[in-house]
């Protein structure tokens, strides 16, 4: 009786499809977001750039340098003084260039689910791919073979061809000597 029953619930016990499964979770639409983020969580990446932006020079009112020269060239305006180093301080404007650094922060977020699914499909593709490069392969291989089979084949018949022909010729050759042969003697 033990060995009915089990057989029983082996026979009518089975898993559960993928259709059911979609069913049982379209029903519950918590369980299917519990399970999703548990398993699929969303994946946050922080970058940071900065950025640095060169300044213009600008003039800055109200505010003057000197430079003290000195210039031989300049005379006083009494002839009798005699030609002396004179030191000239000339007036130069102030500049000032402020140069700018700014920092830009992107944040993103990524479904990992999506991630799972188009890695899945990446992996997929990739051994499609490499099922035709075997295919091409075993492809080349076989032709190669038979390229080489016809050309030593025609190799084969060539040397045969030649060498019936040169069997023909000294056979003819030989003929035409026994006429030549029997007609001289």
């Amino acid at each position: 009786m033990k060995q009915t029953t089990i057989i029983f619930l082996l026979l009518f016990a089975s898993c559960t499809t993928v259709r059911k499964a979609e069913k049982t979770l379209d029903k519950k639409p918590l369980e299917r977001a519990k399970y999703c983020a548990t398993n699929y969580p969303i994946k946050e990446s922080v970058v940071t750039n900065t950025v640095y932006k060169e300044g213009e020079p600008v003039l800055v009112k109200g505010e003057t340098e000197y430079i003290t020269v000195n210039c031989d060239s300049i005379i006083k305006a009494t002839p009798t003084d005699k030609p002396k180093q004179t030191i000239v301080r000339i007036p130069v404007p102030v500049y000032v260039r402020v140069d700018t650094f700014s920092t830009n922060t992107t944040k993103t977020q990524e479904d990992s689910a999506k991630l799972a699914v188009l890695q899945g499909a990446n992996d997929n593709l990739k051994e499609q791919l490499s099922d035709c490069t075997d295919k091409v392969d075993k492809i080349t291989a076989d032709r190669n073979r038979y390229r080489s089979i016809v050309i030593w084949g025609s190799l084969v018949l060539l040397v045969i061809l030649l060498a019936t022909l040169a069997i023909w010729y000294v056979k003819r050759k030989a003929r035409i000597l026994s006429v030549a042969k029997g007609l001289v003697g």
